[in-house]
Formats: C-alpha cells, sequence, structure tokens
C-alpha cells in the first residue's frame, strides 16, 4: 500500500460530524492519528497528524464504517485549475507510477454538484484517453481513480482500492423507481441489498419462497420489493397496504401492532422500517433474536437530533448483546445509505451465510 496524504471522505450532508468522530476514532485505534476537516456539504478530508504521514492507512476497515458512504486515499489537490485547460494539469498531477481501471468525476451533493454535471460530462472521455497515453490505465489494476470537483477549478485526486471500497460512483448505485412500486422506501431496500450484501450472499439468502416478516409495512414498500424477489410476506400493520401490493399474491396482511407480533414458526427475514424511537427498534429487534424467530433482518434505525453517534453505538450494544445469547453465530452490518434520511440501516446475518471474503 502506497503512502497517502490522508482521505477523502463521502457521507451524507449534514452528518459530517458523526462521519469524521467515526473515523477518527477507527483510525487513532489503529495508531494513526489525524483530524478530519469539512470542505464541502457531504464531503471531508483527514489528514495525518504530523509524524505519521507515511504510514499505510488500514483500507480493511472500510466494512466496519457506518457514515462513510466512499472514501478515497488523498493523493493531491488542485486548488486553482485554468478553466481554458483543466485535461493538462490534471493529467501532470498524477504519480508517475498509477495504474487505475476506473476513473470516477465526483462532486458534493445537491445543487453544486448538478451544477458541475455539464463540465464532467465533457471532461470524462477526454480523461480516460489522456490517462491511457500515459500508460496509466491498466484492465487488472485493483485501483480506482477519484477526481471530486468541489467547483470548476478545486479538484481532489485520489484512489480507492476496489476491495476496499464502494464500487459506485460518490458511494450511491443507480436504483430505478419502479412504477409499480407504492413508496419510495422501496429504493432504501433496494440499496441495502446491494450494497450490504455481494452477489453470492443475494443468492444464498434472497431465494424465492423464503417467509419474510414486514413490521410496519404500510404503505407496503420494503413488502412489495420482497414479492418481486418471489418472497411469501407477512405485513404487520393497522395501515393499508397499496393495492400494487395486495394485488402481487403471496402476502398476508396482519392489522396488529408491530410491537406485539410474533410468528407462528421461525422465518428466513425479519424487516422493520417503522418510525420508533431507535432503542425500542434495538430491543424489538433483539426480542426475536432471543426467541429465535428469524434467521435475518434488516431493520433501520431512526436517528435523534443530537448525540446521533451515541445513540448508534447504544442501540448496536443492545443487539449485539442479544446477538451473543444466540445459539447460531450472527454478523452485524450498519451503514448510512444514500436513500436513508435521518436513519440508518442494519443487517443481521447468520454467519455460515455471509461471504468470508466480507470479514
Amino acid at each position: 500500500m502506497r503512502p497517502s496524504s490522508g482521505l477523502i471522505i463521502y457521507c451524507r450532508p449534514g452528518f459530517e460530524p458523526e462521519a469524521a468522530t467515526e473515523l477518527e476514532q477507527a483510525l487513532n485505534h489503529r495508531d494513526c492519528p489525524g483530524a478530519c476537516l469539512t470542505v464541502a456539504p457531504g464531503r471531508l478530508l483527514w489528514q495525518p497528524r504530523q509524524g505519521s504521514q507515511h504510514k499505510p492507512l488500514p483500507l480493511d476497515l472500510w466494512p466496519s464504517l457506518i457514515f462513510t458512504r466512499q472514501w478515497a486515499l488523498h493523493v493531491s489537490s488542485l486548488e486553482d485549475l485554468d478553466t481554458r485547460d483543466r485535461i493538462a494539469p490534471l493529467l501532470e498531477s498524477l504519480p508517475a507510477d498509477l495504474s487505475v481501471h476506473e476513473l470516477f468525476l465526483d462532486t458534493p451533493d445537491g445543487n453544486e454538484g448538478k451544477s458541475l454535471s455539464r463540465l464532467l460530462k465533457a471532461l470524462q472521455s477526454r480523461l480516460v484517453q489522456g490517462i491511457r497515453e500515459r500508460g496509466l490505465w491498466q484492465a487488472d489494476s485493483p485501483w480506482r481513480l477519484h477526481l471530486l470537483f468541489l467547483s470548476g477549478q478545486q479538484v481532489h485526486i485520489g484512489i480507492s482500492h476496489q476491495q476496499h471500497a464502494s464500487p459506485w460512483s460518490m458511494g450511491i448505485p443507480r436504483l430505478r423507481m419502479p412504477s409499480q412500486a407504492p413508496s419510495r422506501s422501496t429504493l432504501k431496500l433496494d440499496e441495502a441489498l446491494q450494497v450490504m450484501l455481494d452477489e453470492q450472499e443475494r443468492q444464498r439468502l434472497l431465494r424465492p419462497g423464503m417467509r419474510v416478516v414486514d413490521l410496519g409495512a404500510a404503505p407496503g414498500g420494503w413488502t412489495w420489493h420482497m414479492l418481486q424477489r418471489g418472497m411469501q410476506v407477512t405485513a404487520v400493520d393497522n395501515g393499508a397496504l397499496a393495492p400494487a401490493v395486495l394485488q402481487a399474491g403471496r402476502v398476508e396482511h396482519l392489522r396488529q401492532d408491530g410491537f406485539q407480533y410474533t410468528p407462528r414458526k421461525k422465518v428466513d427475514w425479519l424487516l422493520c422500517d417503522m418510525v420508533e424511537k431507535p432503542q425500542n427498534i434495538a430491543r424489538l429487534v433483539a426480542r426475536w433474536l432471543e426467541q429465535d424467530l428469524t434467521r435475518a433482518v434488516i431493520f433501520n434505525l431512526k436517528l435523534p437530533m443530537k448525540r446521533r453517534l451515541e445513540e448508534v453505538r447504544t442501540c448496536l450494544d443492545i443487539v449485539r448483546a442479544a446477538m451473543s445469547r444466540t445459539d447460531e453465530g450472527m454478523e452485524l452490518r450498519a451503514r448510512q445509505l444514500y436513500h436513508d434520511r435521518e436513519e440508518i440501516t442494519v443487517m443481521l446475518l447468520p454467519e455460515r451465510m455471509s461471504s468470508a471474503s466480507r470479514h
């Protein structure tokens, strides 16, 4: 691993303090002290403390980070690009020993990023051509090149390893809203299954005919998604389900309180996206684990306005305590997804069915 001048961090705008604190503490624990600086909404630079700049950074931390959506090793920055010719200085700033197989042109979230989209579209093919001409484009390289444009003149340059970063630009999978889906929450579940599981895990854990319980299901965005995968769903909610959900078949709608419901026999998946205090949801999931009611779980924790990282850790401690009391080993994964808002998504999987490569 080449030494780096730091890290470029991508997170949800408004969650910069949580992303910074989580990352700083994780790196300090691995003897890589440093600090984060916010450079744009949802974009931070982590810089090592004086004297520790040449330590290789522990990229294996990637799966454990909740609030970091994407990251890259920081190579260099350009602060005053000539708008008449951006290509030449960008190419000249790349290390001669660099090899990459993909180029991501990244931006801040929101209107700032949208205002740059036309420019970046014009630069993409010319930059790839220049990288190829310099002999830096290698099809078998595990590295991606990130050019984070904060404006037309300010660019942070980074690289990410394909095994230790998101495969999508800025950590955002490109998902299309299905026309028949009853709510946009279906994209949240779709993203969770794309981001938090690999292809082998999806094949093992998302098979047609599996039995699912969806607590707080109405209007049915998560239920609808699992029905599209051929599963049988018990949707528990006092509210109504959308007609598209009921018409899909293989769904039983129980008008009950999700906190009171208990299945007659063990199910394959518990889903829970209820708007509730996060510790109440954590205790609900803990009960299902301790009573051996499900093999796997996906749930969301709606976060308070303050002390959000502390609340997440409290909730995950509740769940981990229950996991430790189960007969079967389980793995916990947590991430703030692009389609999450003031919340995070947590997934619990049986260890025997998760991919060893992700540990």
